[in-house]
């Protein structure tokens, strides 16, 4: 399925979902809520390090917050569960991009 995507939101090229697949399976821990989930990056925020994740196997999506500083916790890096595209599209990027074309 086709997304539309609004700003600063953006489809994550073919090039870079192993960056930041990479990069989440480094910061995810035993204890963190997305630890043996099978996930892929679809999106991310060009205005900060927010990934969108696909949950594989589930209609749920994750956005995530990656640091960049190597293995987190229970709590980092922090991650925000949506029930599919249309709630995140609707509660979050809809607010980011108002916010971010002000």
């Amino acid at each position: 399925m086709k997304h539309i995507w609004l700003e600063p939101w953006e489809e994550v090229p073919g090039e870079k979902k192993v960056v930041f697949q990479d990069e989440l399976l480094k910061e995810v821990t035993a204890t963190h809520p997305l630890f043996g989930l099978q996930t892929e990056p679809i999106g991310r925020s060009f205005s900060n390090d927010d990934v969108l994740f696909e949950i594989n196997d589930e209609s749920r999506l994750a956005v995530v917050h990656l640091t960049w500083a190597g293995p987190g916790n229970h709590t980092y890096p922090l991650t925000r569960f949506f029930d599919g595209w249309d709630d995140f599209a609707n509660d979050l990027m809809a607010g980011n991009n108002l916010d971010y074309n002000l």
